[in-house]
């Protein structure tokens, strides 16, 4: 394939997953010294092994020593970004730019950065210069394809995603054991919400190559968003198994736990807990039950305790990322310290006030602080930061939901009915958009209306259970 690359997913649910699919080894080299070349090489050797720090170290001594190698820049910028450290990645990937500026990974893999950023307006740039200079770099066209869908330009989106089907197809059919190439289109497919497909392919670069962290975490989200919260489970595992600083997994993984154990209720009281009696947070923590042994509940707690843990390191050695923030935030709002969770989402946007997933995300904690404590103080503060997310990504069915709940919440019932619209026109299968709009009929005595929304939430929800069941009972069946 032309162009082979992690890629961080556009859309919501996949945005997530920092640690990308990095260009496997160095790319063919402009003049260096045949040691700088060697290094470099072991360099990238690091990154494929997921062993970042490792790689980090030998390429800062061949920097050192040949300052002008553009490959070493460009691998320590795939190092750093599979850290979560975006805002230095993009510095590595803007200096092996100057350096050789025809260079379609490069400009691919900044695109990625910037994505992670919260930057679409560079990225989208980055991904149709890496497309003039490879028109075969498949990741390229699918970073395009997410930021199209994202901002309303369906068509092309889905055009963009298809071609990358197709040129990841191809490589298949060339080189069958090509496990990048699987993982590729599943990307693609994932986008799409081709949720099937994308497991399929995730599942066959495994069996290629065992070690895969990224694609784990793929079909980890693909079977979290398939409502199968055991297989998810096993994979985000299986991914912190093989790379155990991954903060974004451990935080997948307790929001699995959370909703296999259906306690989301108990989690958010965390706060509360642990504020009325201190001892509480050291008896969850650090209790001496083995991990496999604990209920969801304090698996849950466990696994986003370890991300503020993480993310407080990760903010120590790099504290202007906003990554670290936007990671530590969300998980102060699972365990519902809602305060907190604000104020690591503001600081998150103040080092990038472009990112439209963190207005969001602190649009909700305001949202959810507001319920618990049964006042609707915050719900402006809420209103304009989701306000900012639909202006970024006007596709976004989620914020058109809280935004609604969010005017729903003070009384605003037109405006509450018309996000619920919304949310449900571009996500027909949204149970939660159902029953917010029931809510709101049922406000306005429209209850023909509201006890229809209300039936079209339960079927949904169950619809998408026996779709999860059905999925573990397959998963589970012996193979012939």
């Amino acid at each position: 394939m032309g162009c082979q690359t992690r890629y961080a997913m556009g859309l919501r649910w996949l945005v997530p997953a920092v640690v990308l699919m990095l260009s496997a080894g160095p790319s063919t080299a402009a003049a260096a010294s045949g040691r700088s070349a060697v290094e470099t090489s072991k360099g990238a050797r690091f990154v494929e092994n997921v062993q970042y720090d490792e790689a980090v170290a030998v390429l800062n001594d061949v920097i050192r020593v040949d300052p002008q190698y553009a490959e070493a820049y460009f691998q320590r910028g795939n190092a750093l970004l599979g850290k979560g450290w975006s805002n230095r990645a993009i510095a590595d990937y803007t200096r092996a730019i100057r350096l050789r500026s025809e260079h379609a990974k490069t400009f691919n893999n900044r695109g990625v950065a910037f994505r992670d950023w919260g930057d679409s307006d560079r990225a989208l740039a980055d991904f149709n210069q890496a497309i003039r200079l490879d028109p075969r770099c498949a990741v390229a066209y699918v970073g395009r394809g997410a930021i199209r869908l994202e901002t309303g330009n369906r068509p092309a989106g889905n055009v963009d995603l298809d071609f990358a089907v197709r040129l990841c197809t191809e490589t298949i059919q060339r080189n069958p054991q090509d496990a990048r190439a699987y993982v590729q289109r599943a990307y693609a497919h994932l986008v799409k919400g081709d949720l099937d497909q994308g497991i399929a392919d995730c599942a066959a670069a495994i069996r290629l190559k065992p070690r895969f962290a990224e694609a784990y975490r793929k079909r980890g989200l693909a079977y979290t968003k398939k409502n199968n919260q055991d297989a998810a489970i096993a994979d985000f595992s299986e991914a912190i198994r093989i790379y155990p600083p991954d903060a974004r997994s451990y935080y997948r993984r307790g929001v699995a736990c959370c909703q296999r154990g259906g306690v989301q209720a108990e989690l958010s009281k965390y706060g509360t807990w642990t504020r009325q009696d201190p001892n509480y947070a050291g008896i969850l923590r650090d209790g001496p039950i083995p991990y496999d042994q604990k209920t969801d509940l304090f698996k849950a707690i466990a696994d986003l305790g370890e991300v503020i843990r993480l993310s407080d390191e990760s903010i120590r050695l790099n504290p202007t990322g906003p990554g670290a923030y936007r990671r530590r935030g969300s998980a102060w709002m699972e365990r519902g310290e809602y305060d907190l969770a604000v104020a690591d989402f503001g600081e998150a946007i103040r080092l990038s006030p472009i990112d439209g997933r963190t207005y969001g995300k602190r649009g909700v904690a305001y949202i959810k602080k507001n319920s618990r404590d049964g006042v609707t103080g915050d719900c402006p503060s809420a209103v304009a930061d989701l306000s900012e997310t639909i202006r970024l990504a006007p596709t976004d069915a989620e914020a058109y939901g809280y935004r609604s709940m969010a005017e729903l919440m003070q009384g605003n019932l037109a405006k509450g009915l018309a996000d619920c619209n919304e949310a449900i026109r571009l996500d027909p299968k949204s149970p939660q958009a159902y029953r917010l709009r029931s809510i709101a009929y049922r406000t306005m005595r429209q209850i023909p209306q509201a006890e229809a929304d209300e039936a079209r939430a339960v079927q949904l929800e169950a619809r998408r259970d026996t779709t999860a069941q059905t999925a573990e009972r397959d998963r589970n069946r012996p193979k012939r």
